[in-house]
């Protein structure tokens, strides 16, 4: 019974509304529609503050949409403070004395009323000029920026790069129900910035009638007028293309008004006769005006709606097509048949290879174990949907790059949507960057052909000299299909060769060896790599020499290690090659040299030498205190001979088997064999 049902168009059409109505208003009885005007005023502008851009805009829409905009920069549309208002705030000045916050107050209040946009400030004029004088004021005045239409465009602009799933509309004329207002035709378009600070405007090649509104304040009116019968609106979608002239346009669009003011009760919108001033129909709480406004609104599922809508038309205008057996089989899988999972098989079958058959893989990008399953799935028979799901940086567009060469190199062509132009620019940018790699448009053209993009590749594709290249290539490829095929199954077989020799060295390390690997992997990054001849040691030839030479580096390493103790010498010998350092060493060794010559024939006169132990530096240290103290700086050491005789014999004592000295006599050569002694024992 139910197979039966799904497959007559009554049942179809029903479905495709039924989704329809459940993206519109998510089931929540007569809500308002979510397209409207005010709903967020920081994402709209209006046309009609800006004089004649509103009439550019109405001009758009009688000529076909044949742009009238140009490039719209800094000074194309500005709105200014009235003159009258700027008369009335300089009228407020007496006897020269100017209150410029009474100005300001003034000014904005006014503003308001006559609902204009934008906010005055004087405080810009007092920052660049300290007193003022009236003919600077009235300047000011005159050239002060309210608003401008670039301005505006420019921070919608930037609003878009930062949101996703927001698109630039441009709505014409709108439906009033009290203080709801609602676009009745709106269009997308694309606006771009220019080098020249400027914004170019590009049209959607389809007008689109806002039904859901129209219906909603038009099933009101009726309710309040109690019809029976509804406005009666041609298909959501009107293409631009299907028309031949401005003329059957212009009257396709006059017949869609006419039936929307007669069923409202009020005189019709002549668009020809109105683009220079806002027009306003009314009756009672309902008003239809001419207004147009630009906005950067949410995409709001537009392109399922659009998809449904389109699915309506084949099945009612009675077509049969690929996208009407594809939707029937869709509803069927969907609501007849339980899905059959295959992510058991697809999992079993990876398990089942060895490793090296999972890392041979066919690809020109990096695959990880869910990419290389993905393309499993795809060319398992019965599968034939596969959902990708991940936050943001878990490889999904990564894994559409992989779909779409895998499908390349099977000989297939792809056919990639999408409701957000992000994502197609990311998978776009992928493919580009390994075309690239791959040095393809060396021989042919990029084929990539993007629907809807200004520089699309559609010309160079087609191009007479790129069929050329390609025949040429094939041609080439025949000749010697046997040889490339070869070189490819020789290429895969030395890679999984490769791996297999690569797991199987792995399997005979030891843990051990690789801790210490790690372990002294820092130290050689630190003292050897830049010491050692690295060819020398992959040669296995010559071991022993090999160890000998670690260990003659490892010896001046060391004596270097103590040099640096005893002296306190800091060595900078860090990304120094071999032969430098080398070098450096033996300037360090000559520089050393008399300086050891020097200190060998100062030791010879050391009295402490042969019993010096730390212990009794300090014994010798506070001795040559007690002498220093002993000293009169008048006398010298005229009345302490006693005292120092005594401090002679304690020394004598305590450093037993010393040579004989003189504190006296000798006292400045005694302090330096201190001093010696006290760096020696580090004291």
């Amino acid at each position: 019974m139910i197979d039966g049902i799904t497959h007559s168009k009554e049942f179809l059409s029903e479905l495709a509304r039924y989704y329809m109505a459940f993206l519109e208003s998510d089931f929540s009885g007569r809500s308002a529609p979510s397209r409207k005007i005010g709903a967020e005023p920081e994402s709209e502008i209006h046309l009609t503050n800006y004089p004649g851009i509103n009439e550019m805009a109405l001009k758009a829409l009688l000529s076909h949409f044949n742009n009238p905009f140009g490039a719209i920069n800094r000074d194309s549309a500005v709105i200014r403070i009235p003159e009258s208002i700027c008369k009335q705030a300089l009228n407020q000045i007496d006897d020269g004395n100017i209150d410029f916050a009474s100005i300001e107050t003034y000014i904005n209040r006014e503003l308001r009323r006559k609902k204009l946009p934008g906010k005055f400030k004087i405080e810009q004029l007092l920052e660049e000029i300290v007193e003022p004088t009236l003919s600077d004021v009235t300047n000011y005045l005159n050239e002060y920026r309210l608003a401008g239409l670039y301005d505006e465009l420019y921070d919608l602009w930037k609003n878009k790069l930062l949101t996703d799933k927001y698109e630039f509309y441009l709505y014409f004329l709108d439906i009033c129900y009290e203080e709801q207002r609602y676009p009745v035709f709106y269009i997308p378009l694309s606006i771009e910035q220019n080098e020249h600070d400027s914004f170019s405007i590009e049209f959607d090649p389809v007008l689109l009638i806002n039904k859901k509104a129209i219906e909603y304040v038009t099933g009101l009116y009726a309710e309040e007028q109690k019809k029976d019968w509804q406005v009666e609106l041609p298909p959501r979608h009107i293409y631009l293309a299907n028309f031949q002239s401005e003329t059957e346009f212009i009257t396709y669009l006059k017949n869609i008004i006419s039936e929307l003011t007669n069923f409202l009760g009020m005189r019709t919108i002549d668009l020809k006769g109105s683009q220079d001033s806002v027009l306003k129909n009314k009756n009672g709480k309902f008003e239809i005006t001419n207004q147009c406004y630009f906005v950067l609104a949410d995409k709001s599922d537009e392109s399922l709606l659009n998809d449904y809508e389109e699915l309506l038309t084949l099945l009612q205008s009675g077509e049969n097509s690929e996208a009407l057996a594809l939707f029937n089989k869709l509803s069927e899988d969907f609501l007849v048949r339980n899905p059959k999972s295959f992510a058991r098989v697809i999992e079993e079958d990876y398990e089942n290879k060895t490793s090296s058959e999972r890392l041979s893989y066919t690809s020109p990008i990096p695959l990880n174990k869910e990419q290389i399953q993905v393309l499993k799935a795809i060319d398992t028979e019965g599968c034939d949907r596969i959902i990708i799901e991940g936050p943001p940086g878990t490889g999904k567009s990564h894994t559409i790059t992989a779909i779409i060469f895998n499908a390349l190199m099977n000989g297939k062509s792809v056919l990639m949507v999408s409701d957000k132009k992000e994502a197609l620019d990311v998978v776009e940018d992928k493919i580009n960057s390994v075309l690239d790699k791959m040095k393809l448009d060396d021989f042919v053209q990029n084929p990539i052909l993007r629907l809807g993009k200004k520089d699309s590749n559609f010309a160079g594709i087609f191009k007479t000299v790129n069929y050329e290249k390609i025949k040429t290539r094939h041609g080439a490829y025949r000749r010697h299909k046997e040889q490339v095929e070869s070189e490819i199954k020789e290429t895969h077989s030395k890679m999984i060769s490769d791996i297999e020799g690569e797991i199987d060295s792995q399997y005979f390390l030891h843990s051990d060896q690789v801790q210490k690997y790690v372990a002294y992997e820092s130290t050689f990054e630190q003292q050897w790599k830049n010491r050692l001849n690295l060819a020398e040691l992959r040669d296995g030839k010559k071991p022993q020499r090999l160890f000998d030479l670690w260990r003659s580096l490892s010896g001046i390493l060391h004596a270097m290690d103590q040099l640096r103790e005893m002296s306190q010498i800091k060595f900078h010998f860090d990304g120094m090659t071999f032969d430098k350092w080398k070098s450096s060493l033996e300037a360090l060794l000559k520089e050393l040299q008399p300086i050891h010559l020097s200190l060998n024939r100062e030791q010879k006169t050391f009295k402490f030498l042969r019993v010096i132990e730390a212990t009794k530096v300090q014994v010798l240290d506070q001795c040559m205190k007690e002498l220093d103290e002993l000293r009169n700086p008048l006398f010298g050491f005229l009345f302490a001979g006693k005292k120092i005789k005594a401090l002679e014999q304690r020394l004598a004592e305590e450093f037993f088997g010393s040579e004989k000295f003189s504190l006296k006599a000798e006292r400045a050569t005694i302090q330096n064999e201190l001093q010696y002694y006290k760096l020696n024992f580090r004291i």
